[in-house]
């Protein structure tokens, strides 16, 4: 049995945000994308903002 086609999406974008692959990732995102960074975190607009939240450590001041 082949997994869902979300499925194999998810496990993409996964891969990519492990990789640090954002171009990769953000094939997955349209324009006006929200993506769920942790609970209470969430990140919306263009795929700069979606980059902006992976490259980011902790501590260094960026808020969704």
């Amino acid at each position: 049995m082949h997994p869902h086609p979300l499925r194999q999406i998810i496990e993409s974008c996964d891969r990519a945000i492990s990789a640090k692959d954002f171009e990769s990732l953000m094939e997955h995102y349209s324009q006006d994308a929200a993506l769920v960074v942790k609970p209470g975190m969430v990140v919306t607009g263009i795929h700069h903002h979606l980059t902006q939240t992976f490259l980011c450590e902790p501590g260094a001041g960026f808020t969704a």
